[in-house]
């Protein structure tokens, strides 16, 4: 069980990490909490900066629009960064737990459908 969580940590800091343009290296995501970080210090640079793309990127990844506004409004008890960041690094774990599910699925598999 500890395995299959490394390997939907491992996937879901690779999804992150290209559609973030994150230059850390795999070696300091050995935990959620520091996959966190590091998106949700890019993702205040952006608010800053580019709020656009950020949008843009939220939105190709699906990311609830509402659950988005919802982080951001200023009386939250929680950063809108570090919000926002743990609304993608949750849309992007669904992803990878669904990639390898049917990773998984299609390996168990010797026979064609066909």
């Amino acid at each position: 069980m500890e395995e299959d969580n490394k390997a939907l940590l491992v996937m879901t800091s690779g999804l992150v990490k290209k559609d973030f343009e994150l230059t850390v290296s795999d070696d300091n995501f050995t935990t959620e909490e520091a996959l966190e970080r590091a998106l949700s210090e890019r993702i205040f640079e952006m608010i800053e900066h580019d709020l656009e793309h950020l949008f843009s990127i939220l939105y190709r990844l699906d990311v609830n629009e509402r659950k988005v506004h919802a982080a951001l409004q200023p009386n939250n008890y929680v950063p809108g960064n570090i919000a926002v960041a743990r609304l993608i690094i949750a849309r992007q774990k669904e992803k990878a737990a669904t990639r390898l599910k049917y990773k998984q699925d299609g390996q168990d598999e010797d026979v064609s459908k066909w």
